[in-house]
């Protein structure tokens, strides 16, 4: 379980390092389906400065917060946290980032927002039938 921890916090910070102005076009989902008008409506730099910081402070408080509930709390415990912690985050991630999206006239945003909540909703199903 520490390796699992350790390799998504890693995955996590690493993220944040990868996506840049030049591959943003390549790799950011949503942004790579936007027209190249509605790409010149989106704040990219402003994206990628708040996409960077979540991803560096999901990484670290990962690693940290992962590692002090498994050493507390047991694998159980932990598994529950490898589990809810990241949607948590990216549900909040989206609900900061959707002013980017709104000026481009996109949905994209919202419809993942959606698919979130409703992913959270059925991995606390999962753990309560467990």
């Amino acid at each position: 379980m520490i390796v699992v921890i350790i390799l998504i916090s890693m995955l996590l910070a690493g993220i944040g390092w990868l996506v840049n102005e030049k591959n943003a076009k390549y790799l950011l989902s949503g942004y790579n389906t936007l027209s190249e008008s509605q790409r010149m409506q989106f704040d990219l730099p402003g994206y990628l400065y708040l996409f960077r910081r979540f991803h560096l402070i999901m990484g670290t408080s990962m690693m940290l917060i992962g590692l002090s509930v498994f050493y507390f709390y047991g694998v159980r415990v932990g598994g529950l946290f490898l589990a809810i912690y990241p949607v948590v985050g990216y549900i909040i991630f989206a609900y900061r980032t959707d002013y980017f999206w709104r000026r481009t006239g996109s949905n994209l945003n919202k419809v993942g927002l959606v698919v979130l909540l409703i992913s959270l909703l059925m991995v606390l199903l999962l753990f309560l039938l467990i």
